[in-house]
């Protein structure tokens, strides 16, 4: 369990590192009066900007409440942008203590005077207050990928070494020369919990994927390790 203080403690040095990696000002978004919230109830905190140099916007999470998504360099409004949104929840488990139930990132993509798509998602949930089966942290992949078939005007395959994985959007297109259609089915990947780290943690599956401890300087650094690669990643 973790008391008041810690918490504020935690979320200054969560923030201070976050604002010197993406170059951006900003604060922990908190109800007023979580201190004072009754024993069992859970509270969520997030991110919002300090100042007006940040372009943000609250787009609609998979899971949770809404939060604000801020993106990690400025550009053009016709240019398409990553986005990142921080959240936190926990449960009120003693008169001045907290539970940290779970932490995440999730990113978002799409133009930036636009909605945005939420496309993957890094979490850790507090293994010792749930009964969590599955790798922990883990990646989810929240957008929708297509299997693509090619397939002639009878629906017979004309290729298997076609067939793979591609993203967004479902569609059918008719080849009028050929005659053939493009038929893609979606896939959701959304419940698959891709493990981020363990593996050696036990010989037992789950185990062997699920970290438990959620000490809090471990989570500052899983949460800033983890904003790192996705920054890596996209090229930021």
């Amino acid at each position: 369990m973790t008391r008041i203080r810690q918490i504020k403690k935690f979320h200054e040095e969560i923030v201070q590192y976050i604002c010197d990696e993406i170059g951006w000002k900003l604060k922990i978004d908190e109800d007023f009066g979580w201190e004072e919230v009754r024993i069992g109830k859970r509270i969520e905190f997030g991110l919002s900007p300090k100042d007006n140099g940040i372009f943000y916007t609250y787009p609609k999470r998979n899971r949770g409440n809404d939060r604000c998504a801020f993106m990690f360099k400025t550009g053009d409004i016709l240019e398409h942008t990553l986005m990142s949104s921080w959240s936190e929840e926990w449960r009120k488990s003693a008169k001045k203590e907290f539970t940290l139930e779970s932490a995440s990132w999730s990113f978002f993509w799409g133009l930036i005077n636009e909605d945005k798509k939420q496309i993957i998602r890094a979490e850790w949930h507090n293994m010792n207050s749930t009964n969590f089966q599955h790798a922990l942290p883990h990646w989810h992949i929240d957008i929708d990928v297509v299997i693509k078939r090619e397939q002639n005007n009878k629906g017979k395959d004309v290729n298997n070494q076609n067939t793979g994985l591609s993203e967004l959007k479902t569609m059918i297109h008719k080849r009028k020369k050929s005659r053939e259609i493009i038929k893609k089915d979606f896939l959701k990947l959304q419940k698959i919990h891709f493990g981020m780290g363990a593996w050696t943690n036990s010989t037992e599956y789950p185990n062997c994927w699920i970290v438990t401890d959620t000490e809090l300087n471990n989570v500052i650094q899983w949460a800033i390790q983890t904003l790192r690669l996705v920054k890596h990643e996209f090229g930021y």
